[in-house]
């Protein structure tokens, strides 16, 4: 067997074996692997969806977070310019 650098380009064993299927055969088994990377796409986009949901919660916890944050910086530098200004 030899070792191919463009895997993609190559056929795979299991690929000649379904060429050698009667037509109907290839079509079922085509049709039940479309199904099935169907099914694993709709499962990973169900998973991303909730991974980004996820990370807009902690993203609006980090805001409200600074945003407190920057007031009281705001609050400590109006006191200072006050005590400056004396």
């Amino acid at each position: 067997m030899s070792f191919c650098l463009w895997s993609s380009l190559c056929p795979q064993p299991c690929e000649l074996e379904r060429a050698k299927e009667p037509p109907a055969l290839q079509e079922e088994a085509a049709s039940g692997s479309a199904k099935g990377k169907l099914a694993w796409l709709e499962a990973a986009l169900q998973q991303a969806k909730q991974d980004m949901a996820q990370q807009l919660r902690e993203y609006q916890e980090l805001m409200i977070v600074k945003l407190g944050l920057d007031f009281e910086i705001a609050t400590y530098r109006k006191l200072l310019e006050g005590e400056e200004s004396r």
